[in-house]
């Protein structure tokens, strides 16, 4: 995308019906103020963040809002007080593998695509075998607006994980758990007796390690749902609810579902609300190593994404005759 910003000089005026020539001249080479490393080393191309705002003070600032509405990936509004348009731009998101944390963030998820996601999963690694899992209790929590998604991880009696309710963790309360304030929308999935994550265990001579891929749109990882009363936001398209618009309750046909169509369903709910806000947290024993364990994501965040900008700085100079 291109935005030249136009600066006019001249203060030249005239009155009454004679004939007048205005001159418009520019004598000067446009000023990049994007991209310009010289400025600012963060201001390259292509773009490596989840918004742009851009602040334009003028006369004609309901113009300049105006110009922008029309383009691709831009919204604008207007401070009347201020005479100031301030663009808002959608980027592409950070996609890949990245370093564990304790927070990060999913913005522009498409949530108009059925199936958004096409990686979303976790590598845990721990210093010792496979035992230490069994300890380490842990939750990954997403919010937007009134809605939170939560999944609880624990062990299963072996040397697997498993999504269910783990002690010593804040919001740890099932296996995975949905909720809507503003709707008042509470809804609990259990993991089936066929699921698991494994737990690979090394050791060499002394030295022992072990890890684990927890994948959250598994296909061949079940859930069981396990609330009373039908899922709501599964059923009818409204306010709170999203396709795929099918009838789930208590031990009925449809309620076990992929870890996959849970995942997919609930974060297309939240996307509507804007950025999903994720965080991580585990027990206070820190059996995981945070600094060796990654979490991967890949999706689509529509077709509406700013790759490249550029921003120029023209002035034309106006004479009247």
């Amino acid at each position: 995308m291109t935005l030249p910003i136009v600066k006019v000089n001249g203060n030249d005026s005239v009155g009454g019906s004679s004939d007048v020539n205005i001159k418009v001249r520019s004598s000067n080479t446009p000023v990049i103020l994007y991209p310009n490393t010289s400025s600012n080393i963060n201001f390259t191309n292509p773009l490596e963040c989840n918004k742009i705002l851009i602040y334009i003070n003028s006369e004609f600032y309901d113009g300049w809002a105006e110009y922008a509405e029309s383009l691709t990936s831009t919204n604008a509004i207007v401070d009347h007080g201020n005479k100031t348009a301030i663009v808002e731009m959608d980027t592409e998101p950070n996609m890949g593998t990245f370093p564990m944390s304790y927070s990060f963030d999913i913005p522009a998820l498409n949530h108009t695509n059925t199936t958004p996601f096409h990686n979303f999963s976790f590598y845990f690694y721990v210093d010792g075998d496979a035992s230490f899992f069994v300890s380490s209790g842990m939750t990954i929590t997403a919010t937007s607006g009134t809605k939170r998604l939560v999944y609880s991880f624990d062990k299963d009696g072996k040397d697997n994980i498993i999504l269910s309710k783990a002690k010593g963790v804040d919001y740890s309360n099932y296996a995975i758990e949905y909720t809507d304030s503003s709707a008042g929308i509470s809804e609990i999935w259990e993991t089936n007796s066929t699921s698991n994550f494994s737990v690979n265990s090394f050791h060499s001579g002394s030295i022992k390690y072990a890890n684990s891929t927890v994948d959250l749109i598994s296909d061949s990882y079940l859930m069981d749902y396990n609330s009373i009363g039908t899922a709501s936001s599964w059923g009818s398209v409204s306010s709170y609810s999203t396709t795929p618009n099918i009838n789930i309750s208590y031990v009925n046909a449809n309620s076990t579902q992929s870890l996959n169509n849970i995942t997919q369903h609930y974060m297309r709910l939240m996307a509507q609300d804007g950025t999903i806000e994720c965080s991580w947290d585990q027990k206070s024993n820190e059996k995981i190593e945070i600094d060796s364990s990654t979490y991967t994501l890949n999706y689509d965040a529509g077709g509406a994404i700013l790759t490249y900008m550029h921003i120029t700085n023209n002035e034309l100079d106006v004479n009247i005759e």
